[in-house]
């Protein structure tokens, strides 16, 4: 599934949180594709945290694909580098 959103804050996790569960539901792995994001927020940090941790749970795989430099950043200074695999 793809992200489409310049900023992935608390005003988007409503909306793909959706889309998580849905996918979550229907494949057997979740690929998030973060490339259209370039600002995130911990509101959505925790919605990927607890993405990943629902299908480690159903036994799916989770990841996240396309992620710039400073999403990565983002994810390492709130130290969820190794919960997300970053």
């Amino acid at each position: 599934m793809k992200i489409d959103a310049y900023n992935f804050t608390i005003y988007d996790v409503e909306n793909v949180q959706a889309d998580l569960l849905a996918a979550l539901a229907n494949e057997d792995e979740v690929l998030v594709d973060m490339e259209s994001v370039e600002k995130i927020d911990m509101a959505a940090l925790q919605l990927l945290v607890s993405a990943k941790r629902s299908c480690k749970e159903e036994n799916k795989t989770f990841g996240l694909s396309n992620i710039s430099d400073e999403i990565a950043t983002a994810i390492r200074m709130s130290g969820l580098e190794s919960e997300l695999g970053v």
